[in-house]
């Protein structure tokens, strides 16, 4: 039992083997490391994409955060306040109680 050599008897067995197990064999090893580069590449894009520019509102401006938001928001106040309010959007005013622009 001590002359035993694993590779040796490993590569028997492949060479024994059919061919289309051979192609899958030899294509297994390189289509894994496709996959786990492919993984990565993806992680590291998602990664760049998110810390590499700041989320801007819709009129492309940073908002700047007022005394007054943090006093409405800590008194608990439900009224918006103008530097609170969400960008302008296309869809149409159907006046809902409450909306700036629709009836009361």
């Amino acid at each position: 039992m001590t002359d035993y050599n694993f590779w040796a008897d490993l590569l028997a067995t492949f060479r024994s083997s059919p061919d289309w197990i051979k192609a899958l064999w030899i294509l297994s090893g390189p289509g894994f490391l496709l996959g786990v580069l492919a993984l990565v590449l993806r992680h590291r894009t998602a990664v760049v994409r998110i810390t590499a520019r700041p989320c801007l509102p819709a009129n492309g401006r940073l908002a700047r955060r007022d005394t007054t938001d943090r006093q409405a928001a800590s008194h608990g106040s439900t009224t918006m306040l103008p530097s609170r309010l969400p960008a302008a959007s296309s869809a149409p005013d159907l006046g809902h109680a409450g909306s700036r622009t629709g009836n009361p």
